[in-house]
């Protein structure tokens, strides 16, 4: 990463303000939808169930992260680096789980869907 300072010409902003630092690269994301799969096809069809509310854990070694779905079924998680993750799901007759590997993360990002029926 280049560090640079300079001023801004022309700008309403106080002389020798820095410049912004441009963002820290990004780096990668597990995201995905709880959904009821009424069809048991594995995949989320339009007009299936979404499930807000339901809380998803990630965890990878000491690391552990929780947050609970959206109300459109969806979650995220953020600023991962790369390594293997537990990706679990409550609220079920059992509880759901997927392990993913994140081989790069420059941006890359792994979807993780959870077709489950409560």
């Amino acid at each position: 990463l280049v560090s640079f300072m300079g001023t801004y010409i022309g700008s309403s902003l106080p002389p020798n303000e820095p410049i912004p630092q441009p963002p820290e690269r990004p780096k990668a994301i597990i995201s995905g939808v709880v959904y009821e799969d009424a069809n048991g096809n594995g995949w989320y069809d339009v007009g299936e169930v979404l499930f807000p509310g339901v809380t998803v854990t990630l965890s990878s070694g000491s690391e552990v992260r929780s947050t609970a779905t959206d109300p459109y079924g969806r979650y995220t998680f953020y600023d991962l680096v790369v390594g293997v993750y537990d990706v679990i799901a409550y609220g079920f007759e059992s509880k759901r789980s997927q392990t993913v590997s994140i081989v790069d993360d420059n941006g890359t990002v792994v979807f993780v869907d959870f077709p489950a029926v409560r």
